[in-house]
């Protein structure tokens, strides 16, 4: 079960699923911010096979949109032109290549987005991360 770690530095929440280590939960190897469906815990554990640790994030500049693909709904993350938009998700931490590659099996299906380098608001603290953006039709 996670359970909420706070970290003065960033002033923010941070769940994890072990045992709390006294370390920089924000400064893993890879980050990686989604806002559709892998912000389950659940969800994502089934994928990655294993309970990552993770923190409510916001993408500064971003929206979500859905377009329909093959006659059903599918959502996806877009540059906004507002400059003021604020995209809310979830910042998967610390997770590892074996992690990435599982996740990319669903977020790169059909060649309809694109792995892209962003930087998302943990709290107080801009922390790099990876996501995926919609590309090609």
């Amino acid at each position: 079960m996670y359970q909420p770690v706070y970290d003065a530095r960033a002033n923010a929440l941070i769940f994890v699923d072990d045992f709390v280590q006294k370390r920089d939960y924000l400064d893993g190897d890879v980050n990686v911010f989604v806002c559709g469906g892998l912000q389950d815990p659940d969800k994502m554990a089934s994928l990655i096979e294993r309970a990552a640790p993770f923190a409510p994030a916001t993408a500064i500049g971003f929206e979500h949109i859905h377009e329909d693909v093959d006659n059903a709904p599918v959502a996806f993350m877009v540059p906004s032109q507002n400059e003021h938009a604020v995209l809310p998700g979830v910042l998967w931490l610390d997770l590892k290549t074996a992690d990435l590659d599982r996740i990319e099996t669903i977020e790169l299906h059909g060649n309809l987005r694109r792995r892209f380098n962003i930087s998302v608001r943990v709290g107080a603290k801009t922390v790099d991360a990876i996501t995926y953006v919609r590309c090609c039709d």
